[in-house]
């Protein structure tokens, strides 16, 4: 299960990168809206590796924080956007939480547990450059640090699928 969730996700993801590479509100909007996809099967994907009793631990309240700090950050600028950036930043969130709980299920294999989560935390990493880039400052910078970035998260879900279970 863990293989189809992950590699749908990527599909989304290419699908997502398309989105983005056209100019325009509705093109950024449709790939918000893809990308949110990719993302709740990146969660479905770590769900299946995830031991139940992970979903409610300290580390969760501090994704949840540094996730709440990133909108507070972003909601000046956001206008008409602030809520499907809300619900994109909760969805990407528990990605994050979720590759945590696959991360410390001690059946998953380390080297795929080390990156699936690592890839889950640069994908949200890289995202924040994405909104940055979007609403805060258009800037080169946020290209060259997100673009790394997302492309390393995106290739280390990929890999996990051979290296996790």
């Amino acid at each position: 299960m863990y293989y189809h969730f992950v590699l749908a996700g990527l599909i989304f993801g290419l699908a997502g990168d398309v989105c983005l590479a056209i100019p325009g509100k509705l093109a950024f909007r449709a790939g918000l809206v893809v990308f949110l996809v990719g993302h709740v099967l990146y969660i479905f994907a770590f769900a299946n590796l995830a031991k139940s009793s992970e979903w409610m631990s300290p580390i969760h309240i501090i994704f949840a924080g540094f996730s709440a700090a990133a909108f507070w950050w972003l909601r000046p600028q956001l206008g008409t956007m602030l809520v499907p950036v809300a619900v994109y930043i909760i969805v990407i969130t528990i990605m994050v939480g979720a590759a945590w709980c696959a991360f410390r299920n001690p059946l998953v294999m380390p080297l795929g547990a080390w990156a699936l989560f690592v890839g889950a935390v640069a994908f949200y990493f890289s995202d924040l450059f994405v909104a940055r880039d979007r609403f805060v400052s258009h800037q080169f910078l946020n290209r060259f640090i997100g673009l790394p970035l997302y492309y390393a998260g995106q290739f280390l879900l990929a890999f996990s699928v051979g290296l996790a279970g």
